[in-house]
């Protein structure tokens, strides 16, 4: 049940993202020309982005029960996960991009270690694995991985020259880019355990899902 609670909330964030992970690389170059470019093209991108995620969490929010057998659903922890991991996940690809692949290499590891040692700490103390202990450190421990990530990458941003003679990329080209990144993101989504696991888990039971 906790798995196909995880997966979905990752194959709507992955449906949220709606190709523009996907579609960073080709423009990078022009995107990180200089601030000018950065504020005039890929702003406005994280800002809808931002717009998309909210809405998302509201979805969450909405559509999960408050309580799934006998868990007791943290719906709010759950809306905040997915703002979160959604700006995690497009802040790791931004600065990989701009080469920072050790340190968002180092955060991923430091916050697998610390989230799993909390939650392991918690059960050696005798205490009840709930989906408030699971998901609640991964709230706090993936909010200090973005802060430290969001630094990063706002000191790179400093670096950048104010202006650059590069054309700014066409709208146009951006939107078309992220189109089909968008329709061949969803084609691998429906093949990857995000989808197939809460899929089995309606339609087959959470034995079944158990098993993927």
């Amino acid at each position: 049940m906790v798995g196909s609670i995880f997966s979905f909330l990752y194959l709507t964030l992955s449906c949220a993202n709606m190709g523009f992970d996907d579609s960073l690389s080709p423009f990078w170059s022009i995107y990180t020309a200089s601030k000018q470019h950065v504020k005039s093209r890929l702003i406005p991108q994280l800002v809808f982005q931002a717009l998309v995620l909210v809405l998302i969490a509201g979805f969450v929010i909405a559509v999960i029960p408050s309580q799934i057998g006998n868990f007791a659903v943290p719906k709010v922890s759950l809306a905040t996960l997915v703002i979160i991991e959604g700006f995690k996940k497009t802040i790791r690809i931004l600065l990989h991009l701009s080469f920072y692949n050790r340190l968002t290499t180092t955060a991923e590891l430091a916050l697998i270690c610390v989230y799993v040692s909390t939650v392991w700490a918690w059960y050696a103390l005798g205490n009840p694995i709930t989906l408030t202990v699971l998901i609640l450190p991964l709230v706090i421990c993936s909010s200090i991985s973005v802060i430290t990530l969001l630094i990063t990458l706002y000191r790179h941003y400093q670096q950048l020259p104010e202006d650059a003679a590069t054309d700014h990329p066409k709208i146009g080209r951006i939107i078309a880019n992220r189109f089909f990144n968008a329709i061949s993101q969803a084609g691998h989504q429906l093949f990857s355990s995000n989808f197939l696991v809460p899929f089995f888990a309606i339609y087959a039971g959470l034995e079944q899902a158990a098993m993927l």
